[in-house]
């Protein structure tokens, strides 16, 4: 068992299943976070071919603080995308999407973070 294991409880979050989400749309964020290693492991789902975006925020959440991984996720399938992320106090990580998706496509997404 790691130490983050041990001693940290991840953030979660998720904004639930969204239908038809647009280029931008927010799919999960941790909120600021605290100073920090983080083990980000961000869990997607579509209906629809989907890109995506897990992004390391900067505190006033305008911008990226560090490179912004860009994933793609094939329709009706799950994908994972995993990161470390060395984050200043009030920093977030989130799921972005990086394209729409259209019809009655939906997209779901999830993203933990554990503190090292």
């Amino acid at each position: 068992m790691s130490y983050a294991e041990r001693n940290w409880t991840p953030v979660v979050d998720s904004q639930g299943e969204k239908t038809d989400p647009t280029t931008a749309t927010v799919m999960a964020d941790t909120g600021a976070l605290d100073a920090g290693t983080y083990d980000v492991l961000a869990l997607v789902s579509a209906s629809a071919n989907a890109q995506l975006q897990l992004q390391h925020r900067n505190v006033a959440n305008d911008g990226a603080a560090s490179d912004v991984i860009g994933f793609y996720i094939p329709a009706n399938s799950l994908g994972e995308i995993r990161g470390w992320f060395a984050v200043q106090e009030g920093e977030r990580i989130r799921v972005m999407m990086d394209g729409n998706l259209t019809g009655t496509a939906t997209c779901w997404a999830n993203v933990f973070a554990w503190r090292k």
